[in-house]
């Protein structure tokens, strides 16, 4: 689970498994977000069901999932950074 700021400029991969978030829009960094199988999960356990918002860029190349597990605050999932990916990229 990422719960807190992170300052690397480097990007994150994710091939398999999920990347649980709560309430941290920084937690990737500043560098792109890559999903190549693996799957983002925000939590339920944002403040006041407030929304979060990523900004990084997103390349999509294997199946992935963007899913809310939101317990009662209905927080909106929001991503401004541009998206891209490939032929086999699904979300």
């Amino acid at each position: 689970m990422l719960t807190g700021l992170n300052t690397f400029t480097g990007g994150v991969t994710n091939t398999a498994g999920t990347i649980t978030l709560e309430d941290q829009a920084r937690a990737f960094g500043t560098g792109t977000l890559t999903l190549n199988g693996g799957n983002v999960t925000r939590t339920y356990a944002s403040v006041n069901g407030s929304a979060l918002t990523i900004t990084n860029s997103i390349n999509i190349t294997g199946n992935s999932i963007l899913q809310i597990s939101d317990q009662g605050n209905n927080g909106n999932f929001n991503f401004t950074g541009p998206v891209s990916g490939t032929s086999s990229g699904n979300l």
